[in-house]
């Protein structure tokens, strides 16, 4: 059975924004949750409800919290409920579906129709019109007037500044009509009916969830110099002349007792884990990541400690800790602060990523020409206030040219997917010095698309074609191609690293994406043609292009049908419940206890992220 929704977003006219989706009968309202904002392209930044009518006192079918008992009205668990079964139950055919809570897009859903003998196995999108706002515009006033803007004064400067915010070009025209039904259905076919099923399995696993711990805990295993670094870097006060042990414990109570401070200085990607830690979906004290080349600050700085069930990867909290930053969480995510300072930060790592290491003066004068028309003194002294409060720029500042209070010209921000030091990348530059005449800055276009999301977006030429291999003729979802992208590209950074576990982009490729998926000779053969183009237009750090060419050389290699392995394709990696996209699992490279550590701190392996090992 499948049932078939109108869901149109409540205020907004010329044009009206709606989507007509059909879903499957066993969805959950998570589910549900999930396909709408496919259909519309939210990005699950907030927190989201169902109700009868808007912010009514009649009930709300939500992810329950800590404070229902004060809000008064029926809290319905969306994870457990079936649309169908409500609907039933209530004779319900209109309901709402409220989005953020902040700018409050409420969504009118019309029940139009339900076929008992049609099934899906992902929500269908048939129709539909408008552009979906763009998230944390203002609501409905501040979509309106920024369409009167783009239709009354697309060339001045609030106009310009808008359209880098949304990640357009600078020619580009704000269409508010604008609706492409196959990238829609696209994006749904990722929602599956995992929801209800993965909540289920949790509940019944939650005998094998880790004894509760305190943050003293996860503490413990830091040392008595990070613990004195740390709290410098977080804005606490401790008594430095402790010893060990009551040091750790000073320093777990000075965290318990500024938690709203601590928030505001963690990465979004830390930000959202706290976010997936008071939504409870894997228990009360953990929550589900997934292994990436860089650890969450959450780990670095003691906040959690890793744990593990099988292949399944966790971070594990302190009871005390999760009481005390929970509350707080949707409020720091609101904050017009903290806004700006993710918005900074993302922009450095962004820039980091693209070029391998940045110096302060580069980033000054970048962010002066994405921003356009801010100053260099602007953007300088924009960076030092979000310096003062973010551990981000603290951790990937290179520790010989930091000043604690102010970073110089001279400072170097290294990509955390880059490598110990810079004097390592300034020797893998040299090794290219034959085509260092080729070097050229990255536009402001690919700055901010390699801005976006915690897992960089690597500006390629054949990127577009690539896309159209893997998604449409070898079947890889949006997100797991991405995965794909970013793996190529971290493997040509590091290609020939000592004891990095794939030598080579080209094998990755044959033994994650083409083996396990079984492709035929025809399609194995174009595929590894043009990684050939690709892998050779990949930027390499400061380097437009000039990855060793291999792909080809491997082909002519190994002519022969894809051998039929059993495999799944979660040897890609795959789409995360949670809209901001956590990173793809891989195999780390092996680092002595004594060699710099890979995360690009500076320090030892075995005192940074090895620490416990």
């Amino acid at each position: 059975m499948t049932l078939t929704f109108k869901i149109q977003i409540r205020g907004i006219k010329k044009p009206p924004v709606w989507r007509r989706i059909e879903i499957p009968a066993e969805f959950t309202f998570h589910d549900l949750h999930h396909a709408i904002q496919e259909a519309f392209g939210w990005w699950d930044y907030h927190l989201y409800m169902f109700e009868k009518n808007p912010f009514g006192n009649d009930w709300a079918v939500r992810i329950p919290g800590e404070n229902d008992d004060e809000i008064g009205n029926e809290v319905i668990d969306a994870r457990e409920t079936l649309v169908f079964d409500f609907l039933m139950k209530t004779h319900l055919t209109k309901f709402v579906y409220v989005y953020d809570f902040g700018d409050s897009w409420v969504h009118d859903i019309t029940l139009e129709d339900m076929d008992p003998k049609r099934t899906l196995s992902h929500p269908l999108c048939h129709d539909g019109k408008g552009a979906t706002p763009h998230e944390d515009c203002g609501g409905i006033y501040g979509y309106e007037g920024m369409k009167k803007l783009f239709e009354e004064d697309p060339d001045s400067k609030d106009a310009r500044e808008y359209k880098v915010w949304m990640g357009m070009e600078e020619d580009d025209v704000f269409d508010p009509n604008y609706l492409d039904l196959n990238e829609v259905n696209l994006n749904l076919s990722t929602v599956k009916t995992e929801t209800k099923t993965s909540h289920k399995r949790t509940r019944r696993e939650k005998k094998k969830d880790p004894k509760s711990i305190m943050l003293a805990d996860t503490v413990g295993k830091l040392n008595k110099g990070d613990i004195i670094d740390f709290a410098e870097d977080l804005g606490l006060v401790i008594d430095t002349t402790l010893l060990a042990k009551p040091l750790k414990d000073e320093y777990a109570k000075a965290i318990l007792a500024n938690p709203r401070q601590l928030l505001c200085q963690l990465p979004m990607q830390d930000l959202m884990i706290i976010k997936k830690l008071k939504d409870g979906e894997f228990g009360p004290n953990i929550v589900d990541i997934h292994e990436d080349y860089f650890q969450p600050l959450l780990l670095v700085y003691g906040l959690a400690q890793e744990w593990r069930d099988g292949n399944d990867y966790y971070l594990h909290f302190g009871d005390d800790f999760r009481d005390a930053v929970t509350p707080l969480i949707d409020e720091v995510m609101d904050d017009m602060d903290v806004h700006l300072r993710v918005t900074i930060e993302s922009l450095i790592e962004g820039m980091a990523n693209l070029y391998g290491q940045v110096s302060h003066a580069v980033v000054k004068r970048e962010l002066t020409r994405v921003h356009q028309g801010s100053s260099e003194e602007d953007a300088d002294n924009v960076i030092v206030e979000v310096w003062k409060r973010s551990l981000l720029l603290k951790w990937m500042a290179y520790p010989e040219n930091i000043d604690y209070y102010r970073p110089t010209d001279s400072t170097l921000y290294v990509s955390r997917y880059g490598w110990a030091s810079p004097d390592d990348l300034k020797r893998e530059i040299a090794k290219n010095d034959a085509v260092a005449k080729d070097y050229q800055p990255f536009t402001e276009m690919e700055i901010i698309m390699a801005s976006r999301n915690p897992m960089p977006e690597i500006p390629n030429p054949l990127q577009e074609k690539f896309n159209v291999l893997l998604r449409e003729r070898i079947g890889l979802t949006e997100w797991e191609a991405l995965v794909v992208c970013h793996n190529l590209w971290y493997f040509c950074m590091h290609k020939g690293d000592e004891g990095f576990s794939y030598a080579k982009p080209a094998d990755f490729f044959k033994d994650c994406v083409l083996e396990p998926l079984e492709v035929d000779d025809q399609l194995y053969s174009d595929a590894f043609l043009l990684l050939d183009d690709y892998l050779n237009q990949m930027p390499h750090w400061q380097l437009r292009g000039h990855a060793p060419a291999e792909a080809k050389a491997m082909l002519e290699a190994e002519r022969k049908p894809a051998p039929q392995v059993n495999r799944t394709r979660n040897t890609i990696g795959y789409a995360p419940t949670s809209s901001w996209p956590t990173t793809p699992i891989v195999t780390l490279p092996k680092v002595g206890r004594n060699d710099p550590c890979p995360c690009g701190s500076g320090k030892k392996y075995k005192n940074c992220c090895g620490r416990g090992n």
